[in-house]
């Protein structure tokens, strides 16, 4: 994740969230960040937020594995005509079908052009 946000600020791309791509810890299987505090329902929001203000995402699922609070932001995404965008093609089919794979990240800014 790290050398993706290089490469998005290298492009002028900013990014939303993570603001640091480092895991700190997980508890109950949700994926706490270096330098994130709250509930994981807090951080959820804010996270909603964050995609809500975006013109697209960027989901890194390496090997297509796409947890459970990624696909909640997915389905925020898809809810709010919000493109996705994935490192790897997704494992889960139906993912498929809403999200775009494949694509480096000039050909995605490209396309938000």
């Amino acid at each position: 994740m790290r050398h993706l946000i290089a490469e998005c600020k290298g492009l002028g791309i900013k990014v939303q969230i993570p603001k640091y791509a480092e895991r700190k810890f997980s508890r109950h299987r949700f994926v706490y960040l270096k330098g994130e505090r709250g509930t994981p329902r807090s951080l959820q929001n804010k996270n909603f937020l964050a995609i809500a203000g975006s013109s697209f995402l960027l989901v890194v699922d390496p090997k297509g594995y796409i947890g459970p609070s990624t696909a909640m932001e997915i389905g925020y995404a898809i809810a709010n005509e919000i493109p996705i965008y994935c490192t790897d093609k997704p494992r889960d089919y139906v993912f498929r079908f809403y999200t775009r794979y494949g694509k480096s990240l000039p050909e995605i800014k490209s396309m938000m052009s």
